[in-house]
């Protein structure tokens, strides 16, 4: 018998499913607060991917004073792009079509908002990286791109 999962990981996974709120674009967003490890964010965004009907899923977490956020998704949209609008300006994001990574300081998070409240309100208003020559970001949903 061969599985992917460990026992002591369920609470993360039931952590998930409590918190998992729906996003624009066929996605969802669940926060586990603090992990010890970024590879179990991956392990339940992996698990995600299986559910029919959700496009993408970021999993966000606290590990040592890191906010990290992993994205997955099935192809439909360039999940690597989605990553780096919305935290290109807090931290490091990107990725490729399938899987992308974000990582940003815990202080980075404005005073009086939850870490998963943060993640989730730059989900549902992420931004293009201002162009060349000072133009302000504009909004994607404007642009028809989310």
């Amino acid at each position: 018998m061969r599985s992917e999962y460990l026992r002591e990981w369920l609470p993360l996974f039931s952590r998930a499913f409590r918190s998992l709120a729906d996003c624009r674009g066929g996605g969802a967003f669940a926060s586990l607060n603090e992990v010890n490890s970024a590879d179990l964010l991956v392990a339940v965004a992996d698990f995600f991917t299986r559910v029919h009907g959700l496009r993408w899923i970021a999993v966000s977490g606290i590990v040592d004073k890191t906010v990290i956020v992993i994205f997955r998704g099935d192809g439909g949209r360039d999940i690597g792009r989605l990553a780096d609008a919305c935290f290109y300006d807090v931290g490091v994001a990107g990725g490729h079509r399938n899987l992308a990574r974000a990582e940003f300081p815990l202080s980075a998070v404005p005073e009086g908002l939850r870490p998963g409240e943060f993640v989730l309100k730059r989900l549902e208003t992420r931004k293009l990286r201002p162009k060349k020559g000072g133009e302000n970001p504009t909004d994607l949903a404007e642009r028809g791109v989310a």
